[in-house]
């Protein structure tokens, strides 16, 4: 059987539609059997749905057969499958470019210079998923990939939208372990009620809006990161977009005009000390007082001089600073750049996904972001970052009582502890000799309780916690209740996560 895609055909904006029709004309038993958590492959499919790897790759069928226009469909959990008998017989079987209706197409990138790297459509290809593209038969099956490769820290893994499927790989475990994304049952929404719903983490991510999608063409998607919001006005009234790893905002002066949030700044990431110029070949000296500044090596510059310069980047904030085996990382105002020695190019040098902490940290606009505890690929720590003047603090409000928490350090290596720190106010004024509640919240587990100290004539109490025992990369979400007072209960959920080793 040969496999082909097809284009988004004009169905597939009422397949929903359709489906819940022709199910219900089909099935006796009407919509409850829309609703159960799998269905029988249909015969027309089963050549196909093997070929294409069957339950392991596809996932389970979640609807039934369909048809529209003498073409019938049928839904997996990873994609829509269809079958036109009046096609050419290499055309007959095909997926529907899904990935096409989730409207997240970013612009291309340049050729790159590696000849081993495999670029298709403006884009490429991470080469963890290569393998997987060429055995489900390439652009033919897969289509052609509308996204670069972009890291989710939350779910601890490498995602890449294609035409008609999304390619996931989640860091430590085998690379030949093929998942992708729940495109299916994305499109498919309740008229698919598949049972295992809930262990799904799947978030499309945003779509870029003008004229910030122009910004993203000339600094290129690998330099941004997918959007993790829509746009919205901060409290400066300047329109700003949280992507992965950098912020963009709106000039409200110059119409059109684009700059980067100094989000490093602003999450509170600068360098011991400065440095002096180390006459190094590879380096590159930036003055920032007098003869004192950091050395910048070669190959971010060369990174940067391709992805908007040091205009995009800002001056550097912190050195080059070794965190790991083969891992370097170096902190400019607008994002953080690390090297990989042990990649390969274009992947060798990637930023850091600072704008999933940023948002953590109720920095941006409240954006909805799924909190499953996942394990992320080894990643060095932050640079650890105190309360800052101005920040919007995690608050529990109710009548004249207020509760503060935050924690020292937005991310902290796995054998670093944490601080969390608690205060109590009523009409603005300190309350003392309130014991707040602590609740860490651990995966696969039902928490850690710990009773903190009361609080001080300042209102405020605060814990340093041991070292939390949780993959490298694990969000961990956390509960202060404070009890017994006359107003009743408050509590306030935050996270932390834990990212590299010291």
């Amino acid at each position: 059987m040969v496999l082909t895609f097809r284009k988004p055909l004009p169905l597939l904006v009422i397949s929903c539609l359709v489906f819940l029709t022709a199910a219900c004309g089909e099935m006796t038993t009407g919509n409850a059997a829309i609703q159960s958590s799998s269905h029988e492959v249909a015969p027309v499919f089963r050549e196909f749905y093997a070929e294409l790897g069957g339950m392991e790759t596809m996932g389970p069928a979640i609807s039934p057969l369909f048809s529209f226009d003498s073409v019938s469909y049928q839904y997996t959990l990873a994609g829509l499958v269809g079958h036109d008998p009046e096609a050419p017989v290499n055309q007959r079987f095909f997926l529907a470019a899904l990935g096409l209706d989730m409207g997240i197409i970013e612009p291309g990138v340049p050729p790159p210079d590696a000849s081993d790297v495999r670029y298709i459509g403006g884009h490429i290809i991470y080469d963890v998923f290569v393998p997987w593209y060429e055995q489900l038969g390439g652009a033919r099956i897969v289509g052609q990939p509308i996204t670069e490769v972009h890291y989710n820290p939350l779910e601890g893994r490498y995602e890449q939208y294609f035409e008609n499927l999304g390619f996931v790989y989640y860091v430590g475990e085998p690379r030949d372990a093929l998942k992708l994304l729940p495109y299916g049952w994305w499109k498919c929404a309740n008229s698919c009620m598949y049972a295992q719903e809930s262990q799904l983490v799947f978030n499309v991510p945003y779509p870029a809006g003008d004229p910030f999608i122009r910004a993203i063409s000339r600094l290129g998607p690998d330099f941004t990161g997918a959007a993790l919001s829509e746009g919205y006005t901060n409290p400066d009234g300047v329109t700003e977009q949280v992507f992965g790893n950098v912020v963009l905002l709106q000039d409200s002066e110059q119409a059109g005009e684009v700059s980067l949030r100094p989000i490093a700044e602003n999450m509170g990431i600068f360098g011991d000390s400065l440095e002096f110029s180390s006459k190094d070949p590879g380096m590159e000296f930036f003055p920032i007082n007098g003869n004192q500044g950091y050395n910048v090596p070669l190959l971010f510059l060369d990174y940067l001089a391709l992805h908007g310069g040091m205009d995009a980047a800002g001056l550097p904030v912190t050195g080059f600073t070794p965190l790991g085996e083969g891992i370097f990382r170096q902190c400019f105002a607008n994002l953080c750049l690390e090297e990989l020695r042990n990649e390969k190019s274009p992947f060798r040098v990637r930023p850091v996904p600072l704008g999933y902490a940023y948002l953590e940290q109720g920095r941006g606009a409240a954006v909805p972001i799924a909190i499953e505890t996942a394990s992320l690929p080894d990643q060095p720590s932050l640079p650890e970052t105190s309360l800052q003047t101005g920040v919007e603090l995690p608050t529990g409000q109710d009548q004249n009582i207020r509760v503060d928490v935050w924690e020292r350090h937005p991310t902290v290596a796995q054998n670093q502890s944490q601080e969390i720190t608690v205060s109590v106010f009523r009409d603005n004024v300190p309350v003392s000799l309130v014991e707040p509640l602590l609740v860490i919240r651990l995966p696969d587990d039902k928490g850690k309780t710990y009773y903190m100290l009361p609080t001080g004539e300042d209102g405020t109490s605060y814990l340093k916690l041991d070292p939390v025992d949780v993959e490298n990369g694990t969000l961990v979400p956390y509960e202060v209740c404070i009890h017994n007072l006359d107003e009743g209960d408050r509590c306030v959920e935050d996270s932390f996560m834990v990212w590299g080793d010291l």
